[in-house]
C-alpha cells in the first residue's frame, strides 16, 4: 500500500510541475527562463552544501 502512495505523491508532484512549466512556456517565456536559472543556482548551492 505505501508503494502506492509514493508512486501517487510522486506523479502529482511531476504534473504539477509540468503544468507550471507548460504555462511559463505559453504565458512567459522571460520568467520561465529566470526559473531556470533559479533552479540551476539552488541545485549548486544544495550540492556545494552538502
Amino acid at each position: 500500500m505505501e508503494i502506492y502512495t509514493h508512486l501517487f505523491f510522486t506523479f502529482s508532484c511531476f504534473s504539477l510541475l509540468s503544468c507550471i512549466f507548460l504555462y511559463f512556456l505559453f504565458i512567459d517565456f522571460r520568467s520561465l527562463f529566470l526559473f531556470l536559472k533559479c533552479l540551476y543556482y539552488l541545485k549548486k548551492i544544495i550540492f556545494c552544501c552538502r
